[in-house]
């Protein structure tokens, strides 16, 4: 199967913002260990985040609690309404923790030449053997994705034209996008390739999202769905949701296992590929 879904991967870390505090419990030797001295952020709790009240950095990190790779787990992506608002507990534990890092382009990658305007690179995954790299359009508000690379030179090479925008600010409830690309001439680890891909944005829900010893209040859901067009007819069908709050940026993200039938996954997907939760 085609792995080379590109799923938006952005490490959005808290920066400063107008506002109260957050609201932070004392973990108690769990999951969480955090003291307000950590945070520069004052969240105003809008039910927008802008672009500048989420740190995109070459440096930062932040540390997710996620399934091992190859595993499947259960997630329950709907949640349910308490006293009239969307609750999704989140609060498990398990599984294992794992840094993820914004990095930069050194002008001595094997890569560099390809992207002369981009801004950062991310890890697509838990392995962080194939990147994404990525432009930081702030004029227009926007993520964009201009291609994968592996680390190992010559392996994974795909340059979408144009660039793919995976995400526009301000997020907001009801935000809703398109946005396509096409790499050719590509390499996915050592095979040609070429493929048209079709990122569909929307978010869709807003509500309380449970951690482990904390509650956040005013969370944002996005969905992202794509469509994977290959050479000789192959399409992957791809899905994963998101949840943004500000000053923490994205806390959870559910991933659907891809499909290759024509079917997309299903908005309500019991079991996820990849489930990752904010960790401090």
């Amino acid at each position: 199967m085609y792995r080379g879904v590109a799923l938006l991967t952005v490490l959005s870390l808290s920066s400063g913002c107008p506002g109260p505090d957050p609201v932070l419990a004392d973990s108690g030797g769990a999951d969480y260990e955090v003291t307000a001295d950590q945070f520069s952020c004052k969240a105003n709790n809008n039910g927008m985040i802008e672009l500048d009240e989420l740190l995109f950095e070459v440096g930062a990190a932040a540390s997710y609690r996620v399934n091992p790779p190859g595993t499947l787990v259960p997630v329950e992506n709907e949640g349910k309404l308490e006293k009239g608002k969307r609750v999704w507990d989140h609060s498990s534990v398990d599984g294992m923790v794992a840094p993820f890092k914004v990095e930069g382009i050194e002008g001595n990658a094997w890569y560099a030449s390809h992207f002369p305007d981009a801004s950062f690179v991310i890890g697509q995954d838990l392995k962080a053997e194939t990147l994404q790299v990525l432009r930081l359009d702030k004029a227009g508000n926007r993520v964009l994705l201009l291609g994968l690379v592996s680390r190992k030179p010559d392996w994974t090479l795909l340059i979408y034209q144009p660039p793919i925008t995976i995400m526009r600010f301000p997020l907001k409830l009801g935000l809703k996008f398109t946005s396509s690309g096409e790499a050719q001439n590509g390499k996915l680890e050592g095979v040609a390739i070429a493929t048209k891909d079709k990122y569909e944005v929307e978010v869709d829900a807003a509500g309380l999202v449970r951690m482990p010893t904390l509650e956040l209040t005013h969370a944002l859901r996005q969905k992202v769905r794509v469509q994977i067009d290959t050479v000789g007819g192959q399409v992957i069908h791809a899905f994963q949701y998101q949840w943004f709050q500000e000053c923490f940026g994205e806390v959870v993200r559910t991933v659907a296992q891809p499909t290759t039938d024509g079917t997309p996954p299903p908005d309500n997907f019991k079991k996820a590929l990849e489930y990752r939760r904010l960790s401090f």
